[in-house]
Formats: C-alpha cells, sequence, structure tokens
C-alpha cells in the first residue's frame, strides 16, 4: 500500500506533498510483524510512547490489531503523549477490526475512543458506546458481494456512499455541485469504492452529553462515508466453487458507518488541535484485501481511485503549517502549468484589464494539478484572506440543494474572485519573473506577500468594472423597473 500510494514517481502522486513514513511496533519483530515494512524507514520495535518520541512526527497512524487485554494497551501515561500530541496539532489515524480488535491500541484515545466501535464482550462497551459488531453472525458487517468466485482477495472493491455537500460560490458560482468530504474526492471525481471485508468494524455518531470532554466548544466528528453490509460471511473452502463460496441467504441490506473524521482545525474547534481519521478497519488499508489489485489488476481505476483515498488522508490530516506550505506550493505550480507560463511569462508589472483572464485561468491552472475540491479550498483561502469582511459571508455561504441559483448574485462573485484572484497570481507572476524561473523556493515562501500586494490593485478594479458596469447597465435596471405596458414617448 504505502510503496504504491505514495511513490513520487506514481502518475496520481501530487508533486506539492511528500511524504515519509516510519514503522514502530508496539512489541518485537516476528515473521508476521516483521522490523520492515514495504515503504517505510526502518523503525522501533517494543515502542513505548514516552515524553518526546512523537516530537519529529507530524501524524501517528494506529492499526490496532490486538484486544482489549493484550499487550499493545497504551497505559496512562502514553495515553497523556498522544492526547498532548493531538492537542499540540499532530494528526491521528486509527483504526481495528471486528469485535476488540485494536481496542488495546486505540480504545482509551480521546477522540478517536468515541468515533468507533472498539468493545465487544470482555470488556463490554464503555457508558456512551456502541458494542462493536462481531465476527460473524447477523451483526456483523460484511461488504463482499455475493457471487460465483467473489471474496476479499479479488480485484472487485465494495461501493461506499459517500456524505455529499454543497459548493461555496467562490470557487464556482454559476453551479450547484454536490461533493464529499476532500478525503473522498479524486481525479476521477467521488471515491465511491474501498477494499472489501467479510467482518468489519464501525463508525458511530457519539452522543456529546457523555463525551463533552473530548470535543472542544462541541464541535463534533463526522461520518463522511457509509457501507453496506447485506450477506453473512462467506466461509471459503480451499478450491472453492461457486457453490460452496456463495453465500445463499441474503440478509437484509444494513447501512453503518465507514469513515468519520473530525477537523481540529476548524475555528469552532478552536483552530489548534490535530485532526483525527478513523477507518471501519485496517483491512481497507492491507492485507489480502488488496492482494487482487496489486497483483491481478494493478491499474484499474479503482484501484488508483484507492490509493488516492490514502494520499488524501495523509493530505488531510497534515498539520496547519504544513497545509499551509502545501497551498502556497501549489499556487506556484499552477504558474508553471504550459497556459500560464505563456499568460503570464511576460509581466513585469501589474496588467488591471487582464486581472479577470489571468484569473480564470488560475482557475483552470489549480483544477488540473489537484482533485476539485483541494484546488477549491486553495482558491477559497487564499481569497477569503483578502476579502473585505462585507463579501465574507457571501463567499463562505454553502448554498442549499433545494434552492435554484441566485444569477445576479453569481455574476457578481464570479467577477469579484477571479479578478482578485488575477490581481494575486499576477503578483506572484512578477516574483516568478524577477526570479528569472530561479529560486522558486523563496517565491513559494512570499506568495501569501504577493497575494495579499495584488489583492489591492484586485479590489480597485473590481470597483472599477462595478462602477462602469451599473453605468452601461442604468438603462436595462429602468427598463426592468417601468411599469408593464410602458411605450417609450420617442
Amino acid at each position: 500500500m504505502l510503496l504504491d500510494a505514495f511513490d513520487p514517481d506514481h502518475p496520481d502522486h501530487p508533486w506539492w506533498a511528500r511524504f515519509e513514513f516510519t514503522k514502530a511496533h508496539r512489541l518485537e519483530a516476528t515473521p508476521n510483524y516483521p522490523d520492515t515494512v514495504e515503504g517505510t524507514t526502518p523503525g522501533f520495535e517494543n515502542f513505548t510512547f514516552s515524553p518526546g518520541s512523537l516530537d519529529s512526527f507530524d501524524q501517528l497512524w494506529l492499526f490496532g490489531h490486538e484486544g482489549a487485554f493484550q499487550s499493545s494497551v497504551l497505559n496512562h501515561g502514553e495515553q497523556n503523549v498522544v492526547h498532548d500530541f493531538m492537542n499540540d496539532g499532530g494528526g491521528v489515524l486509527a483504526m481495528g477490526d471486528h469485535e476488540d480488535l485494536g481496542a488495546g491500541l486505540c480504545g482509551d484515545i480521546i477522540r478517536v475512543s468515541s468515533m468507533r466501535t472498539w468493545f465487544y464482550q470482555s470488556p463490554p462497551p464503555r457508558l456512551g458506546m456502541p458494542k462493536a459488531p462481531p465476527i460473524k453472525g447477523p451483526g456483523a458487517n460484511s461488504t463482499v458481494a455475493a457471487g460465483p468466485y467473489s471474496g476479499e482477495s479479488d480485484w472487485k472493491p465494495q461501493t461506499i456512499f459517500p456524505v455529499y455537500r454543497y459548493s461555496h460560490p467562490s470557487w464556482d458560482p454559476w453551479t450547484r455541485l454536490s461533493y464529499p468530504h476532500p478525503i473522498l474526492c479524486g481525479p476521477r471525481g467521488a471515491i465511491t469504492v474501498l477494499p472489501d471485508h467479510i467482518h468489519e468494524g464501525a463508525c458511530f455518531d457519539p452522543d456529546l452529553s457523555v463525551f463533552s470532554a473530548h470535543y472542544p466548544n462541541g464541535f463534533a466528528p463526522e461520518i463522511i462515508a457509509h457501507g453496506i453490509s447485506a450477506y453473512p460471511t462467506p466461509t471459503p473452502l480451499p478450491f472453492a466453487t461457486a457453490a460452496s463460496n456463495s453465500p445463499t441467504t441474503p440478509y437484509a441490506p444494513r447501512s453503518f458507518g465507514l469513515v468519520s473524521v473530525w477537523d481540529g482545525q476548524d475555528p469552532r474547534a478552536g483552530g489548534e488541535r490535530g485532526r483525527v481519521v478513523v477507518d471501519s478497519t485496517w483491512h481497507h488499508w492491507f492485507n489480502n484485501n488488496l492482494g487482487g489489485f496489486r497483483y491481478i489488476e494493478r491499474n484499474v481505476p479503482e484501484y488508483r481511485d484507492i490509493l488516492c483515498y490514502f494520499r488524501n488522508v495523509a493530505v488531510w490530516l497534515a498539520s496547519t503549517s504544513r497545509q499551509t506550505q502545501m497551498r502556497r506550493s501549489a499556487l506556484v505550480g499552477a504558474m508553471l502549468t504550459p497556459t500560464m507560463i505563456e499568460l503570464t511569462s511576460t509581466l513585469r508589472d501589474y496588467q488591471p484589464a487582464r486581472f479577470y483572464e489571468i484569473g480564470e485561468a488560475a482557475k483552470q491552472a489549480l483544477g488540473r494539478i489537484a482533485p476539485a475540491c483541494q484546488a477549491g479550498k486553495w482558491w477559497h483561502d487564499w481569497l477569503i484572506a483578502e476579502t473585505e469582511v462585507s463579501l465574507r459571508h457571501v463567499l463562505d455561504k454553502p448554498r442549499d440543494d433545494h434552492n435554484g441559483i441566485d444569477v445576479m448574485q453569481a455574476a457578481v462573485v464570479d467577477l469579484v474572485t477571479k479578478t482578485m484572484a488575477g490581481a494575486m497570481f499576477n503578483a506572484v507572476a512578477i516574483r516568478i519573473n524577477e526570479a528569472r524561473f530561479q529560486a522558486l523556493e523563496k517565491v513559494v515562501d512570499e506568495v501569501d506577500d504577493a497575494g495579499a500586494e495584488g489583492a489591492k490593485l484586485g479590489r480597485e478594479a473590481i470597483a472599477a468594472a462595478l462602477a462602469r458596469a451599473q453605468g452601461k447597465l442604468a438603462p436595462v435596471f429602468e427598463a426592468a423597473r417601468a411599469p408593464k405596458g410602458a411605450k417609450d414617448a420617442s
């Protein structure tokens, strides 16, 4: 998984982000748990969370394999180290599997413990936590589809169901777009597949009255995708035939939480804590569940979507400082696309008459180097920092999918955002051209300063454009206000 998803030479890997992984195992290395893992640097055996042990890391990925009473259980001191890491901005990915698998490592970590089921029978679930799904029977979460020779090691994924949101008008004011959480936004659109598994865990919405200490300001986590469990667990046999490996008595389809997130960077959460992602099972990430993709149908689009999900999680969990650096790199990178080079390589000063044109081209360039969800957020965040307070409520306001598009507002938002962005990208182009495409790292560091400089001229250009439009459209306004049946006196 790591080698495929995070290989910088993979055609889908974002050039504006690089990741390095270090493996740490709670036990000694064994043949089943080697001291090196494909795609990681040498790590630790018998690892314990002690003060300072996480200082050099940005994210903590927890794949919990053992139950509640086994050797991976974190003591209170270790839990506090993880909590301090999370509260200082460190991102956490956590998961187990069916029943209490993963409870020893993850079951008592703040937020993580109340976003996903961890406990089954011994010990029973904590107060406010649902019982984890069993390994088999009516309550099991089996996402392996029925059919001849079907199984979790083939290259046929499960279909997942993202929770969709609606677009902000600052990115595309002319359309009403539905889109998933950025973790599930891929180059082909929404990511709607993951590897299947015969007995998954489950994510749930916590009762904030019970877990109020987990969620600052009452800012709750959210389930961003659901899975469907519809069949009893298959019992594969050696050299299974269609008859021996096909469930024949399906249970009623049942939805369950597949992936849940908490955004500690959101101002409503205080904006200073690390983000959290929990998954219903680590079988989405490795084991024979990905074997069919890796060794049989490696280039199918579904596998590329799954790899994109892995990368998206890593990008989304990055700290605020890393998010800022990725955004700055991407904005400069957009300037280096062929269209933008052709449009801006001769700019040595500001061209207000071309601001809108530059902004339109820059929007298209960003959309080509990153999924629309990510590109839209970069666009929005860069603009909103330089937008007058009186306009922010318009640019930040999500649209209700039952309401029609306000074309008048869309026209103004389109003019404002693209003209403003064009001025800001004009400023970046000047810096790049002054550097003669050298020292681009310095330009990356100066992106926000250049944007603020260009935004001032952008606001002036917007005011002038609106004034001109108001004058030219005055006859239209007068005609619209005229009484029905009124005729020209001439």
